[in-house]
């Protein structure tokens, strides 16, 4: 059968095999998902009106990024800019305890359910507890830079992991 491979821009490998034909083909990728990752983009205002003017990416894992006084990205300004930053993760099901420190503004959504609001500061340090089914689940923080320095922290860590369905014994009836 013949197979084709194939190195990609962002270090997956594609194989194909077959698609010759009449022979059935199959598609194989090795790697990371490009979900996994952070996928910013950038604002010239802090109410994300109009098109995004920027867009970088963050490696996967706690989003760690600190811009000190300059801007986040070439096209973005210093001061006044906002981002919205996402990222899907699989979660096993529980509590969890997702702590965001930032010099700015945030907002903090866990699939559709906003777990925190604090838009209208210029530093904050939360922390907010939420009970998530197992499952993959979009991580979206917003966030608006006033002015001077910032930087944006968020990481979570499971708290109380969801209780096991109890095994009951077969209830047998009129035997």
């Amino acid at each position: 059968m013949p197979t084709h491979m194939e190195a990609m821009e962002d270090g997956r490998l594609v194989v194909r095999d077959g698609a010759y034909n009449d022979e059935p083909s199959a598609l194989r990728i090795f790697g990371r998902s490009p979900d996994d990752d952070w996928r910013a983009v950038f604002y010239a205002d802090r109410d994300m009106i109009g098109l995004p003017i920027a867009d970088e990416t963050y490696l996967a894992g706690p989003l760690a990024v600190d811009w000190r006084a300059g801007a986040p990205s070439p096209n973005a300004p210093a001061d006044g800019f906002a981002a919205r930053m996402r990222r899907t993760v699989y979660l096993s099901g529980g509590t969890y305890r997702f702590s965001v420190e930032v010099l700015g503004s945030v907002r903090l959504w866990v699939g559709a359910k906003l777990i925190l609001d604090r838009w209208d500061e210029r530093a904050v340090t939360d922390a907010e507890e939420v009970f998530l089914p197992a499952g993959r689940h979009l991580v979206q923080l917003d966030f608006t830079d006033p002015d001077g320095a910032a930087n944006v922290f968020l990481d979570w860590s499971l708290q109380r992991a969801a209780p096991s369905p109890l095994l009951l014994p077969e209830l047998l009836v009129g035997r």
